[in-house]
């Protein structure tokens, strides 16, 4: 398994009907990878920080990123046997989970919200690295 535990593994949550996009954004391509999967390695740097047992959020410009996050197995689950309401708000259930913070550079492209294939298209034309 090249040094990886059989039960790591990261999921990126990709929901949503792409309506606005016009077919499955997830699996829409940017210089030949698919959008899910460059969410995926770029999730590398939460990873490390977040470890075996606990949480890592982006945090970009000095501004919490709250929805991209790395949760460990223990993590997500202690999240999940909180009662109800009481893991409502992202930032609360991060604070709580005492969140490991990854700073990205304000300008990161990587954090472009990109929801139409013409934004998409955008993206391509002027990023600067990917």
């Amino acid at each position: 398994m090249s040094g990886a535990a059989a039960a790591d593994a990261l999921v990126v949550l990709a929901g949503g009907r792409s309506s606005r996009f016009g077919g499955d954004k997830a699996l829409a391509e940017l210089d030949g990878e698919t959008l899910a999967l460059r969410a995926l390695r770029r999730l590398a740097p939460l990873a490390a920080a977040a470890g075996a047992d606990g949480v890592a959020c982006a945090r970009r410009g000095g501004r919490l990123e709250p929805l991209v996050a790395v949760w460990s197995a223990p993590a997500a689950a202690r999240f999940a046997a909180e009662p109800a309401g009481e893991s409502d708000a992202v930032h609360a259930a991060l604070a709580r989970a005492r969140a490991a913070c990854v700073d990205f550079d304000g300008g990161d492209r990587r954090f472009s919200n990109v929801n139409t294939r013409a934004e998409l298209a955008s993206v391509a034309a002027g990023r600067s690295e990917a």
